[in-house]
């Protein structure tokens, strides 16, 4: 027949089970938006290929909902490079916070281990 824990380590287990969770959560959140970030760095520099193939004066034109309105190339190039930049720089803490964040779930849950192995 299994043991029970002691009262104070089953509150502690408590504990670090909803501080997993969360961590679960957040990463599951860091990770979506990160691939939506690197889903629209991947399209602004694909735009940026295909604008800078075409003359300065050809007509350029840019949805906005379901509404495509003309624009001028060069703004939207220089919009779109530091749109670019942005992401060039928003995608490594991203990738960095979802390192981390993995790397704490691995403690909790070693943590959880050891407290539900120490009473057995």
């Amino acid at each position: 027949m299994a043991q029970r824990n002691p009262p104070e380590v089953e509150h502690e287990m408590m504990k670090y089970r909803q501080k997993y969770e969360q961590l679960a959560q957040s990463y599951e959140k860091t990770s979506v938006n990160l691939q939506a970030f690197k889903q629209r760095l991947h399209e602004v520099t694909e735009t940026l290929k295909e604008l800078e193939k075409q003359s300065d004066d050809t007509t350029t034109y840019k949805f906005v909902g379901q509404v495509m309105f003309q624009v001028d190339k060069v703004k939207t190039q220089e919009d779109l490079k530091k749109e670019k930049q942005r992401l060039e720089e928003t995608v490594p803490r991203f990738e960095q916070k979802l390192e981390e964040t993995k790397q704490e779930i691995t403690k909790i849950a070693t943590k959880i281990q050891s407290l539900g192995q120490g009473s057995q």
